[in-house]
Order: C-alpha cells, then structure tokens, then sequence
C-alpha cells in the first residue's frame, strides 16, 4: 500500500513539473522533440513533462518596442 501511495505521488509531481505561466507580455515557443509546435500564452498552460516538450520564452513588452523604433547608429570609418 505504501508504494502505491509513493507511486502516485511521483506521478503527481511529474504532472505539475508540466505547467507554465508566462507572463501577460510574453510568449512561449513550444518544440516537442525539436520540432516547432506553436506558441503559447500568456496564462497557465501543460507542458508533456520528462524533456518531451520545450519552452522558449519570447518577450513582447515595450523594452522592444522602443529599441527597434531606435534608429541604428552609423560607424565611421
């Protein structure tokens, strides 16, 4: 009975291992065995746990805004 109560509880802590909360400025990329799926967010979502999904965090606040509305410095020569 003891094992059995040790078994769920480390398929328990493998299933929350899997949620993810970006942030409401960003997004993540999601690759499920190297391979691009989608993206995702903001809110909670599951990732499939134990290196079979990946996340890559993309962030989309106002950081990047006002550098790419920066214009680009000329370099003498």
């Amino acid at each position: 009975m003891e094992l059995a109560g040790g078994a769920v509880l480390v398929v328990l802590l493998v299933l929350l291992s899997g949620l993810r909360i970006p942030r409401e400025y960003q997004r993540a990329v999601v690759f499920r065995l190297g391979r691009y799926t989608g993206l995702r967010g903001p809110g909670l979502f599951w990732l499939i746990p134990l290196g079979i999904e990946n996340e890559t965090e993309l962030t989309s606040g106002s950081s990047l805004l006002q550098s790419s509305s920066r214009k680009p410095s000329r370099a003498t020569a």
